[in-house]
């Protein structure tokens, strides 16, 4: 008998579809603001991540160019970020923050790592890449209950047990 070639890529980008569209519904839910854009909208040229940037208050995205771990952390800076910026926002733009230059990654990470569990998106799939290529290193801080962002949400008043959200927003 002989086995059909899988298709490894296409396999990854179908897994990948199916969690951004399982971070959409979130988005929904907690009505974080997005706007979903087709493909031939290229992403702005300061825009971090390829196929996702924030506008104006709003997440763009593409659900064939994003990957889910980058959808969700640039959802947890705006959901960090307090609603009064959020009209002033635009691609690249990552000065302001909640919780301080350095430390608001943390706190955004955390942030992520809660949606990835409320959706039903295996951390893994949302920390294995990026990162500085430290992501794995994040996954295990997790995984240990030790990231520094946990203590973060919780002094906001964010969380208590994580990664169970009180609410989703700063």
């Amino acid at each position: 008998m002989i086995r059909p070639i899988v298709d490894f890529e296409k396999k990854r980008r179908q897994a990948n579809l199916h969690f951004v569209n399982r971070a959409r519904s979130l988005f929904k839910k907690i009505r974080l603001p997005f706007q979903v854009v087709p493909s031939y909208i290229p992403d702005p040229p300061s825009s971090f991540f390829t196929g996702c940037w924030l506008l104006e208050g709003c997440l763009y995205f593409c659900p064939a160019r994003v990957q889910v771990g980058e959808l969700l952390h640039e959802a947890g800076h705006l959901a960090l970020l307090p609603k009064d910026v959020w009209p002033s926002l635009q691609p690249g733009q990552i000065e302001i923050q909640t919780f301080g230059l350095e430390s608001g990654d943390y706190a955004v990470e955390a942030w992520d790592y809660a949606a990835a569990i409320e959706c039903d998106i295996p951390s893994l799939a949302v920390f294995d890449k990026g990162f500085n290529d430290a992501g794995w290193t994040v996954w295990e801080l997790f995984d240990a209950g030790i990231h520094p962002g946990i203590k973060m949400l919780q002094d906001a008043g964010m969380t208590q047990n994580f990664p169970v959200m009180k609410r989703w927003f700063a």
